[in-house]
């Protein structure tokens, strides 16, 4: 066993240094609680645990390695985890030992191994002597083991200061104890993919892998320890490794490790990385989107062997430039808008409100103003165009209304030799005496005229008896309760399409009512009416106001 000075110098204050130099910050990226990526069990296993010394057997080792990785993975703030006999024999490859008796002597094994690490308290050097887990319970009838670890065992587990990322599915292939160990100490040290070297001494080797006073001879260390670690290493971990014997005097003092890793380091996605993949890069030029997809993917490929700080910078780099091409595009395009609605006179805050309404799409803006530059001509809007356009341009707000060939005013039906004037006035309600309404001549008979009305009422055969077309090309339409829910039911499916309409506005306009000169729409519920009031109000107002100037609109709570 080492001695305290040289505990400290070999495991402390080599390792702080390379700390302040930022050498062992490359594995200090992020922590994700609860990790199980793509159906891993990973352990972050803290450098002051794996830099202790306990002799156990490899099967030991793996059920010490599974409980550390489910007090790990509760944090539940008790310093217990709860694990089925059925998970633990899992991890015991004799037929044999597969049974609660032989969990339970490994139980008490741990209970029994002395855990010997180094700490510091302030500048005082401390040796911590602890058990592995302080003690078990075994409930019967849910053959479910409770394993209790110590609380100063525990704090270290959860001290990422410095952490080895551990594959438990790689770890419990290991036939031997001391490959474990080996495979625990060089995951603090290697590279993904990158070979890099450490100077250890044999003492240190010894006291970490837990070999004590066994094989003092260096040629049966190296034959029974060293070289079982590097075949296990190879054939399990996907790790190459070689020693470098280093003499003092005529004795092996130290060895040098050479590590090749190629097991990943990072088994999660990193948050930041994630949070640049997910901003909006509609708009851009195809060029700047192929520049910045490839800053992410180089960025990704260096993600096993990237320091925090590095990192950190060119996350911001990439970020820098989205925004700054974001930027420069965004006073192109206020540009474009002020041109389109130059005759408008809107300001620069203006056409940035309608961009970011419309999601930066200029075509859709376009086409929205077209219809309500069409609109203002026939001076049917009563608010200002930047109001009536900002309400109409956000995504999947506007439909653009279907032009429609249309036969007669009110329908499509096959024309007639009628008066018109008589039948306009029978469907608005005015005809109150037959008679007086029918000139000789144009209507053959009241069977036929009934006929018309029939036909004209027939919705399973024929559209809806106004049309969006019908109420823009005519100025001077007045039109009765019967048909205004015809009106504003096809006006705003064909302005929101059905959806919108299904949702939001439908039970609206089939409990309408008509006060006066007052429309009564009434909403379902509190999220409806203010929905209604922000989104729609304006539109159907509008639709009113064609059909009569006189309308007004009332939004409110069903009663």
């Amino acid at each position: 066993m080492l001695d305290n000075e040289e505990i400290i110098d070999v495991n402390y204050e080599s390792i702080e240094e390379k700390e302040e130099q930022g050498e062992l910050t490359e594995n200090n990226i992020e922590i994700i609680e609860n990790l199980n990526y793509n159906e891993k069990s990973i352990l972050n296993k803290s450098r002051d645990i794996i830099l202790t010394s306990y002799d156990i057997t490899s099967t030991a080792n793996k059920i010490y390695n599974a409980i550390l990785y489910s007090v790990q993975k509760e944090k539940n703030g008790h310093y217990k985890c709860k694990m089925k006999s059925k998970e633990i024999m899992g991890l015991i490859k004799k037929k044999d030992n597969k049974n609660i008796n032989y969990i339970k002597d490994i139980l008490s094994t741990l209970k029994g191994t002395s855990l010997l690490f180094w700490d510091k308290e302030g500048n005082k050097n401390v040796e911590n002597d602890y058990n592995l887990i302080i003690g078990r319970k075994y409930i019967v009838e849910d053959d479910m083991f409770e394993i209790e670890v110590p609380d100063v065992v525990y704090n270290h587990i959860t001290k990422y200061k410095c952490y080895a990322p551990l594959n438990l599915d790689i770890l419990s292939q290991f036939k031997s104890f001391y490959a474990q160990r080996m495979y625990e100490l060089l995951r603090l040290w290697s590279r993904y993919n990158r070979t890099v070297e450490h100077k250890f001494s044999v003492n240190e080797l010894r006291f970490v892998l837990g070999v004590g006073e066994k094989y003092p001879r260096y040629n049966n260390f190296k034959q029974k320890v060293l070289e079982v670690c590097k075949k296990e290493l190879k054939e399990k971990a996907n790790m190459n490794i070689e020693f470098e014997a280093k003499k003092t005097g005529r004795s092996t003092t130290h060895i040098i490790i050479r590590i090749l890793d190629k097991e990943i380091k990072k088994y999660f996605p990193y948050k930041r990385l994630e949070e640049i993949k997910k901003i909006d890069l509609s708009g851009l030029n195809e060029d700047d989107i192929k520049i910045i997809n490839s800053m992410i993917k180089n960025l990704e490929n260096k993600i096993q062997d990237i320091n925090k700080y590095d990192l950190k910078k060119e996350i911001n780099n990439i970020k820098d430039y989205i925004f700054n091409k974001k930027a420069i595009l965004e006073k192109e395009d206020v540009y474009k808008i002020l041109k389109l609605l130059e005759e408008e006179n809107i300001n620069e805050k203006q056409a940035k409100e309608l961009l970011e309404e419309a999601n930066f799409d200029i075509e859709h803006i376009k086409k929205v103003y077209s219809y309500v530059r069409d609109m203002k001509e026939k001076n049917k809007i009563t608010t200002t165009v930047f109001a009536y356009l900002k309400s109409l341009v956000a995504p999947g707000v506007f439909k653009e209304p279907e032009k429609k060939e249309k036969n007669l005013r009110f329908n499509n039906f096959k024309q007639r030799e009628y008066d018109y004037d008589s039948l306009e006035k029978k469907l608005l309600g005015w005809d109150n005496d037959e008679d007086e309404d029918m000139f000789p001549g144009d209507i053959e008979n009241s069977e036929e005229n009934n006929s018309f009305e029939n036909e004209l009422s027939n919705n399973d055969e024929n559209e809806n008896v106004v049309s969006p077309g019908d109420i823009e090309n005519n100025d001077n339409i007045s039109i009765n309760f019967e048909n205004l829910k015809l009106i504003l039911e096809e006006q705003l499916i064909s302005l929101f399409g059905e959806v919108s309409y299904a949702t939001w506005l439908k039970y609206g306009v089939d409990n309408i009512e008509l006060l006066n000169n007052k429309v009564i729409f009434e909403c379902q519920n509190e999220f409806t009416e203010k929905l209604v009031n922000e989104r729609y109000k304006l539109n159907i107002v509008e639709i009113l106001k064609v059909i009569d100037e006189q309308l007004e609109l009332e939004i409110r709570l069903k009663k």
